[in-house]
């Protein structure tokens, strides 16, 4: 997003080093999280669209109202279209983007593409899908080996050439 500069939050050595999060809001910055009301997303608490305010959050877009209006309301606040959450101490995470967050039917916030960053960083998988949606409480994902790096690991595990179609469509 191009109408933001600065630092709106900061990690400290007043807070002891824990990953998972992006740090407490600066000084200079408001930050609030603004309750999801769309695609079934509600009634979490802790958990909204991140919305920053202060002097590093620009006044909107240039000459293009229309654009500033879909992302700064009226009281000046930028939503950014981030999911967060506030930790224990303080602290903001990052869940996901708004347009790609659902949640399960048991409360909790599932960003796809972080599932899919995870498992598509092995060797294995060419390519990846997670799917999911609020009323079942599992996920799908469509996984597309990567033969090149598969083969040679199932040749010695099971000691044999490898037909990829029979063992893409086998059961076991």
């Amino acid at each position: 997003m191009v109408i933001l500069s600065g630092t709106l939050v900061i990690s400290s050595s007043l807070v002891p080093f824990r990953t998972g999060h992006v740090g407490a809001p600066c000084r200079n910055c408001k930050i609030k999280l603004v309750e999801i009301t769309d695609a079934g997303n509600m009634g979490i608490e802790n958990v909204g669209e991140i919305c920053v305010f202060g002097p590093s959050v620009s006044q909107g877009y240039f000459r293009d109202a229309e654009a500033t209006a879909k992302v700064v309301d009226n009281d000046g606040w930028l939503h950014t279209g981030d999911i967060g959450m506030w930790t224990d101490r303080g602290t903001l995470k990052i869940i996901g983007r708004k347009n790609s967050v659902f949640k399960l039917p048991h409360g909790d916030f599932i960003a796809p593409e972080k599932i899919e960053n995870i498992y598509g960083r092995s060797q294995f998988v060419f390519q990846i899908f997670v799917y999911g949606d609020n009323l079942h409480d599992y996920l799908v994902a469509v996984v597309v080996p990567d033969f090149n790096n598969l083969r040679p690991l199932l040749k010695l595990v099971l000691g044999a050439k490898v037909d990829q179609n029979a063992l893409v469509c086998s059961h076991e």
